[in-house]
């Protein structure tokens, strides 16, 4: 089975966070945002112990703003390093066969054994075949009609050393790329 696809212009950057997603502890985030007011509150008061109200609305706003600010960096340099990378924005193939996966584009291509792929889940725009945190290939859904997913599907429950245990039991309506 053959998927061609050209991506839009932000789709590489979604199926980046697709992949990195799964690597990502929300509970862990938690509480080092937690930590960090925690200190900021805690520093905010040795400073000025008698307006601890005042302190803790400073802590917090900080931390918020610190936090909100890392990752608008994050996504401007995400997104200038996908805007500099014509790779990543030109027509892509996978070829995904019992044996092996296969990903071209006009200058490149990339094999995959199914052995190395740790992990096959999908969210609601992407497959996402996992060979490693944050490493992998992303099949995005549009790519495929009914036909083709149903397909897509079993091969990966053959292949997959998971057997496609993380994806949903049944398929969503696809839509063919344009």
């Amino acid at each position: 089975m053959i998927v061609r696809f050209t991506p839009d212009a932000h789709e590489t950057i979604r199926a980046c966070a697709a992949l990195t997603a799964r690597h990502v502890d929300k509970e862990r985030m938690q509480i080092i945002l937690l930590i960090v007011l925690a200190v900021t509150f805690l520093l905010a008061y040795v400073v000025v112990p008698s307006h601890w109200i005042v302190a803790g609305f400073l802590s917090y706003f900080s931390t918020v703003l610190a936090f909100g600010a890392v990752h608008l960096d994050y996504r401007r340099r995400t997104t200038s390093m996908l805007t500099n990378n014509p790779h990543l924005n030109e027509s892509h193939e996978i070829e995904l066969t019992p044996e092996r996966l296969i990903t071209r584009c006009s200058h490149v291509a990339s094999e995959y054994a199914w052995s190395g792929i740790e992990r096959v889940s999908e969210n609601a725009e992407f497959y996402i075949l996992s060979s490693g945190p944050a490493s992998g290939i992303t099949v995005p859904k549009r790519a495929l009609n009914d036909e083709e997913d149903r397909a897509l599907r079993e091969i990966v429950r053959l292949a997959a050393r998971d057997g496609g245990a993380h994806l949903a039991r049944e398929i969503a309506t696809g839509a063919l790329v344009p």
